[in-house]
């Protein structure tokens, strides 16, 4: 039995081979989307749910599949009579076959068309892959349908569980020079999907795939089987149908942007248990689209995990979901639903427009100037949102200073975030030959570096006798409390003993905030105006820097104590007109939480 299913799935692989595979939403790549708008009254698909062909007879996939249920309820038998013992639970089974649906988990060497990748979640202190649950929150518990895979250089596929609130219609389309679509409708709706961050609904092409279940027809030249009853066509293949009387609108799932690996990369992150690869029928993934397919704000936050649930279970993984229900990457997945798959109407979005303008120009900093030698701490955020907690982690909380500003960025450093990387300065005095060593934390001071010299460090004082020494030179106008000295110069007055090692700050990195051209808006001013960041007063400024200064190179023993310290530092740097910050908010709950992961990724020497 073993030998002949192996025979018969190199059999099916190969023939999969033998498919010819071509790739939707390329063809009208010049469309652009013009706009958003709140999706309307719930009109589901006529054909997507409810009129699959049951007639038809099973694909090679589900005869497969038998032949894998069999063996693996044959080698259960053969453990039962050798233990004496009998598993009934479904969840402890390696996959699932009710009548005509079925899903099983492969070996995951075996990837094809029509192939279904799951994510596969992580314990909540395994750390082992928490960029995903900082950068690419969209990944987790997500149901991805593979649309082309050629083995050893590319993988496409859509993600099948993001739904969005969006409804577009053919005038929210243009061609490349701003004309609109030929033959246009406003009555067609199409409800826009989440299928991945390449050529998004945020890039200025994005690529548009249309799913669905429509019967073979003469007429349909460019849609392609992706597997039994499920196809994909572009827009422009949806529209034709739509316009020559053989579809609705309402007959496609459409959308915008895919999933993409090149080369070995998929297979790397499967040898790194970031993904199970799983075979299902159509039936399945029909119904759970029927089940995401949801206008309700609530419902658009919460179907997508019951999907990738149902399938879990399905295929023998149910114990898993409980280990990480509601964990760090689960809210990061709500947050992350609720900022970028739920759009306000247009009323709303005139609302939130009238606020943030308010909330702007009612800042304490608007139009203030903000130069070379200012202080600036992140600023405190209402209860519901907050700018850094899906991306941009380490400016939450953060205290920066601003060395560069000109009319084409201005340039600044992190001050409160100490690395896993020490300085370490050793001396000989000449005079009793006797040696001393010093150590202080090197700190991030951000993802840019100096073209000019990648090993720079920069340091800084805010000593009051070392600046009547002339150790160093005021860093920006007079007034500044920030004094910038040379590595070397540092060096020197530690060795003499005019100061010591503590006294200093040393910041490896940049960060750098562009201006438009002209230097008129943006840079660091424009992230003031906008209330993302604001001035720390000049009394508080040497406070600030005084707690910075009791921080320590970061590792697991010292990371609790450096994000008090940065807490600290960070509420003593708050104006007094400054917004009372809602810490206890969940959102900045999990903002802390996400720092702290951001921190353990790449800070901390593991």
């Amino acid at each position: 039995m073993t030998y002949w299913y192996a025979f018969l799935l190199q059999l099916f692989a190969f023939l999969g081979t033998l498919s010819v595979t071509m790739s939707f939403g390329t063809p009208i790549s010049f469309i652009t989307l013009l706009q958003s708008r709140k999706i309307g009254p719930d009109s589901r698909p006529s054909l997507l749910y409810g009129q699959v062909d049951e007639g038809v007879d099973d694909d090679w996939r589900n005869f497969r599949a038998k032949l894998v249920m069999q063996e693996r309820n044959d080698n259960r038998d053969q453990d039962d009579l050798n233990t004496s013992t009998s598993t009934t639970s479904s969840e402890s089974t390696a996959g699932i076959s009710t009548s005509n649906s079925w899903a099983y988990e492969t070996d995951g060497q075996t990837i094809e068309k029509g192939s279904i990748i799951l994510s596969r979640p992580l314990p909540e202190d395994d750390d082992s892959n928490v960029e995903a649950g900082l950068f690419q929150q969209y990944f987790h518990k997500s149901i991805i349908l593979v649309l082309e895979h050629n083995d050893g250089l590319f993988t496409k596929g859509i993600i099948l569980n993001r739904p969005s609130n969006l409804l577009l219609s053919d005038d929210d389309f243009v061609n490349a020079d701003g004309t609109p679509l030929e033959e246009s409708s406003s009555y067609n709706q199409w409800k826009a999907w989440f299928g991945g961050e390449v050529n998004g609904i945020a890039d200025e092409e994005p690529e548009i795939i249309c799913l669905h279940s429509l019967p073979d027809k003469p007429e349909d030249e460019e849609s392609e089987v992706i597997m039994k009853d499920i196809k994909i066509t572009s827009l422009e293949g949806a529209r034709s149908l739509v316009k020559d009387g053989h579809a609705k609108a309402t007959d496609f799932l459409t959308f915008i942007g895919y999933c993409g690996w090149d080369r070995s990369q998929l297979s790397d992150e499967i040898s790194n248990n970031n993904w199970y690869i799983v075979a299902a029928d159509s039936k399945t993934l029909l119904n759970e689209l029927k089940n995401n397919d949801v206008n309700v704000n609530d419902d658009i936050l919460n179907t997508g995990i019951e999907s990738w649930s149902v399938l879990m279970k399905m295929i023998g993984r149910g114990d898993e979901i409980v280990q990480i229900e509601d964990s760090f990457d689960d809210l990061m997945l709500k947050e992350w639903t609720k900022e970028r798959l739920i759009f306000p109407s247009d009323e709303e979005e005139g609302d939130k427009l009238d606020g943030f303008i308010q909330k702007a120009t009612s800042s304490r900093d608007f139009g203030t100037e903000v130069g070379v030698g200012t202080m600036l701490r992140s600023s405190s955020f209402a209860s519901s949102y907050n700018p850094f907690l899906l991306s941009d982690q380490e400016y939450h909380q953060s205290t920066l200073l601003i060395i560069q500003d000109d009319e084409e960025m201005s340039v600044g450093v992190i001050l409160n975030l100490p690395s896993a990387s020490a300085i370490a300065l050793e001396f000989e005095d000449t005079k009793t030959g006797g040696e001393s060593s010093h150590v202080i934390p090197m700190r991030y001071g951000g993802r840019y570096s100096d073209a000019s010299d990648d090993d720079s460090l920069l340091w800084f004082h805010c000593n009051d006798d070392l600046k009547r020494k002339k150790v160093g030179s005021r860093l920006g106008p007079d007034g500044s409390f920030i004094w910038t000295v040379t590595p070397e110069d540092a060096a020197n007055a530690i060795a003499t003993g005019v100061a010591r090692a503590e006294d200093f700050i040393a910041v490896s990195g940049l960060s750098v905030w562009e201006k438009a051209i002209g230097g008129l808006a943006g840079g660091i001013k424009g992230e003031v105006n906008n209330n993302l960041f604001e001035v720390v007063d000049k009394e508080s400024v040497e406070c600030v820097w005084d707690i910075l200064l009791q921080q320590e190179v970061m590792t697991k023993k010292t990371a609790a104590e450096n994000l008090s310290l940065i807490n600290t530092a960070w509420c003593e740097g708050a104006p007094e007109d400054s917004m009372q910050p809602s810490l206890d908010a969940p959102v900045n709950r999990l903002a802390f939480r996400a720092l702290q992961k951001w921190i353990s990724a790449f800070l901390i020497d593991r």
